[in-house]
């Protein structure tokens, strides 16, 4: 005995064979829209019946531009299919096939994307090449601006209009960018203004500084290339101490001056004068004789507390750069000084330089 698939009742007569099912002939009838299936055509889905044409209507994909049902081949691209003819470039209407750029939902064929969008580099503005460089600044550009460009003494900035503004250029061969060269410190008085604003903000870091009037002079590179004892080869600052002896013993310590690289902004002046009241702290308090690494590192620690307490970015690219510093002294010294830093307070620290010559 046959069954209707769709009413269940009993079939008497003709019926219809289809999908492995018997079928009143007129309960075989679309899903859609609910009409007799009279052709032998149909489609299927899901054990159910449609027109071919109320199929393609529920089913078939749409076109996302001309919304139309897509009827045979089509591209699938951002989430969307599409008409492969109306799958085309935002700009210049080209169809894009299975290659493409997006931004921001949209499709784009490569030249218009870099048009666009590509990154350009801050110099020349041209497309940057696959290997480009970025600066501490975010500025990118192309390798072969740093061959063209002085770099700041300051910054590290290269000195070009595009970034810069163009920059100053001392007779004994450094260069200051103009955005640097715009906090200049040139005159001694105000120097003396930021050495007191240093002591001040040491003191408040912990480290037991005992106020003094201390000369300042603002020096030329080749001069402190000159006199100083430094270990880098571009030093930006010293100081000039004298003692006094009786019977071979010393009895009077003095600062004579601290000298500091004319041109220095702001927050690089600040920091070299941080650096250099490490120095002359350690002279003042008559510490022994420490390795050149421990006392630079020492002095590299009062200038990192500085830049800390000052927390610009400009310190802070300060900062990165006494982090990342590889110099066998000043880089290597400044680690053992600041791991020490995190574990002693700048007093313990004191103490045990004194006692061992060694950072606790």
């Amino acid at each position: 005995m046959l069954r209707c698939a769709r009413c269940q009742k009993q079939i008497n007569g003709s019926y219809v064979n289809a999908l492995r099912k018997t079928w009143h002939r007129e309960c075989f009838r679309c899903e859609g829209c609910g009409r007799n299936i009279k052709e032998s055509s149909f489609s299927q889905k899901d054990g159910k019946v449609y027109h071919r044409e109320c199929y393609q209507k529920m089913f078939s994909p749409r076109c996302a531009k001309c919304e139309r049902v897509i009827i045979g081949a089509y591209t699938n691209a951002l989430g969307k299919n599409w008409h492969p003819e109306h799958f085309t470039c935002t700009v210049c209407h080209t169809p894009l096939g299975k290659s493409f750029c997006e931004n921001k939902g949209k499709a784009y064929c490569e030249k218009d994307y870099k048009k666009l969008f590509a990154l350009r580099c801050s110099i020349c503005q041209k497309t940057l090449p696959d290997k480009f460089i970025v600066n501490a600044w975010g500025e990118r550009f192309c390798p072969q601006h740093k061959k063209e460009h002085k770099e700041c003494f300051s910054c590290g900035r290269l000195i070009c209009m595009p970034l810069t503004k163009g920059g100053v250029r001392y007779p004994d061969g450094y260069s200051i960018c103009q955005i640097c060269n715009s906090k200049a410190i040139i005159d001694p008085k105000r120097g003396l203004q930021v050495l007191r604003q240093v002591q001040s903000t040491l003191i408040s870091a912990g480290l037991p500084l005992r106020r003094q009037e201390i000369s300042l002079r603002l020096s030329s590179l080749k001069e402190l290339k000159k006199i100083s004892k430094s270990y880098s080869d571009q030093p930006a600052g010293m100081i000039r101490t004298q003692t006094k002896e009786v019977a071979g013993k010393i009895i009077q310590r003095e600062i004579q001056e601290i000298l500091v690289l004319i041109g220095l902004p702001l927050t690089h002046f600040s920091a070299v004068m941080a650096h250099e009241i490490g120095h002359a702290h350690l002279f003042i308090h008559g510490f022994p004789p420490l390795s050149p690494i421990i006392e630079e590192g020492f002095a590299e620690l009062c200038a990192y507390l500085w830049l800390r307490k000052t927390n610009t970015k400009i310190a802070r690219y300060h900062i990165s750069c006494m982090e990342k510093n590889s110099h066998h002294i000043y880089g290597k010294g400044f680690q053992l000084a600041l791991a020490s830093s995190r574990k002693n307070t700048l007093r313990e620290m004191l103490l045990h330089l004194r006692k061992t010559q060694q950072f606790p």
